[in-house]
């Protein structure tokens, strides 16, 4: 009898979907979130050990530190077009008391007055011009 009931159980269980199926994508989005919060703090610590007495100081950023940006920022673009995420931003938003519409003008116009220059030293403005493009494609999304 028990092997019988033991067989039944398996019946069952290999005939079920997997209950956790459906919040799959939800896990996904949170994952993707939370690596986009590392990601900003990656360029937080970049900005914070280029910043001297107060004041960024473009002289000390490497082309390490632009190359991480780049990936950082790409990361976060990318994972932007996931509309699940899109409402964990915006919820995050909302509870902080962040207006993203404000925060989104403020830094649109100080891209705008970015001047495209060699700043990492690198003896071309490439990468600088990818960070301000990337930066545009997540404001667009935000």
């Amino acid at each position: 009898m028990k092997k019988v009931f033991l067989l039944l159980i398996v019946l069952v269980l290999t005939a079920c979907d997997n209950p956790f199926k459906k919040y799959e994508e939800s896990f996904d989005a949170l994952t993707a979130a939370l690596t986009m919060a590392d990601k900003v703090d990656t360029i937080n610590t970049i900005i914070d050990n280029i910043t001297v007495n107060g004041v960024i100081t473009l002289d000390n950023l490497t082309v390490t530190d632009v190359n991480n940006i780049i990936s950082s920022l790409d990361y976060i673009n990318t994972n932007l077009d996931n509309e699940q995420v899109q409402s964990i931003l915006n919820s995050y938003a909302s509870q902080e008391g962040i207006a993203l519409d404000t925060e989104v003008a403020n830094i649109k116009t100080e891209i705008e007055n970015i001047a495209l220059s060699d700043r990492d030293g690198d003896g071309n403005t490439t990468n600088e011009a990818a960070i301000v493009t990337l930066i545009t494609s997540i404001l667009g999304k935000i």
